[in-house]
């Protein structure tokens, strides 16, 4: 007996319209209707769905209609097919992401090495950098509060994998524009003068 016919005679038997049971089960009642027709079939979940509900066994349900369980199988393997998919992308982006922090958080200081030059002009200083890589956004910081009237700029690399690839830094500081006489210093995290900036 087709598994259609089998959800009809259980339906009827349980005084169910086709709406009630796709009420139940959670489908619409043409997909109960469709199912009854012999046009499409229910896949694994509905099969043990609609067991439950007929009070019925699911080699019951099955029994006799080799076109379902042939159906069930060949669902059951995409669905396996489709985890392994979902599980090796989220692997490879999970590995992207460990390996972008890796380069974020690897050599994040700026060194003296990384610059090739540093200008002032006006209230912009203009910095270049040996390569850009990965890192094409800089964070910095001015600091001309010390004794010395000296203007500190820190940096990090910041990890922007899609932002323009340049490696020239043109970085405006309202604060430089009555500092004209003002020497200005590029620092690391741990405030060492790595490189001075020259007057343009």
């Amino acid at each position: 007996m087709k598994i259609g016919q089998v959800i009809k005679e259980n339906r009827n038997r349980k005084q169910l319209t086709q709406e009630a049971l796709a009420d139940l089960i959670n489908v619409s009642r043409s997909t109960i209707s469709s199912w009854e027709n012999g046009r499409s079939y229910p896949d694994l979940e509905m099969v043990l769905s609609l067991s439950e509900e007929f009070d019925i066994s699911v080699d019951q349900l099955l029994k006799g209609d080799s076109d379902i369980v042939h159906e069930l199988t060949k669902d059951s393997r995409l669905k396996k097919k489709h985890r392994l998919v979902i599980t090796g992308l989220t692997m490879v982006m999970l590995l992207l992401l460990v390996v972008m922090f890796k380069f974020q958080f690897k050599a994040r200081d700026i060194s003296s090495s990384d610059i090739v030059s540093a200008e002032r002009t006006g209230d912009e200083v203009v910095i270049t950098f040996k390569k850009s890589l990965f890192y094409k956004e800089v964070a910095c910081n001015i600091d001309n509060q010390d004794s010395s009237k000296t203007i500190y700029i820190s940096m990090d690399r910041m990890f922007a994998p899609f932002s323009k690839n340049t490696n020239v830094f043109t970085i405006e500081f309202e604060s430089l524009k009555n500092s004209q006489s003002k020497p200005i210093k590029i620092v690391n995290d741990e405030f060492e003068v790595i490189y001075d900036v020259k007057e343009n």
